[in-house]
Formats: C-alpha cells, structure tokens, sequence
C-alpha cells in the first residue's frame, strides 16, 4: 500500500532543507528595523493595536489595510481584514517585537 508523496524519506529530507535555507537566508533580518510602510502598517494602524487605544475587532471589517475607513476619500481601498487580524494577534502576543513579527510573516 503506497503511503503518499508526503511521507516519502526524500520529500521530507527535501523539505527540511529548503526550510533551513529560508531560515539561515533571512538569519540577519531578525532584529533588522521595521521599514518602508512597516510603521504605517503595523505601529500607527490603530486596527492593529490591542490596548487602549485600539479600535473594536469589528471596525477592521469597515477598514483598509491601513486603518482608513473604505468610505473615505483618502482610503487605498486595500481591503486584507484577515491580514489585519493576523497583525492584531500577533502584536496582542509578541507585545510589537520587530523580531517577532519578522519570523513569523516568513
């Protein structure tokens, strides 16, 4: 009886390679800085934060991927709530470690 591709030595010992060189490729960028639209996206999108300052869950739905409402004139219309949520989760975890959210958006 054949046991799939999947479980196949040489799929998984393939496997285990490619993901340490994603890992070892990407090793200096761990503690690297947020850049670009990083701090647009992660640190002043109040869709992403979890503290006091945060909006309701349910306002990421009427958002952009930026936090702009969808009905405002200055709105990307970029619509990605289950992005957002990601981020949201992730910082509500990690407490906004650059390195944190680095390895896991890998």
């Amino acid at each position: 009886m054949s046991q799939g591709c999947c479980h196949h030595p040489s799929y998984l010992s393939s496997s285990v390679i490619v993901f340490a060189a994603a890992i070892v490729s990407f090793a200096n960028s761990y503690n690297g800085e947020f850049v670009f639209d990083d701090a647009e996206a992660l640190i002043n999108n109040k869709d992403v934060r979890t503290g006091t300052d945060a909006v309701a869950v349910s306002d990421v739905f009427l958002h952009d991927f930026w936090g702009s409402k969808l009905a405002s004139n200055t709105s990307h219309k970029s619509y990605r709530p289950l992005t957002v949520l990601t981020f949201r989760y992730n910082q509500l975890c990690m407490l906004l470690l650059n390195y944190c959210f680095i390895v896991v958006l890998l």
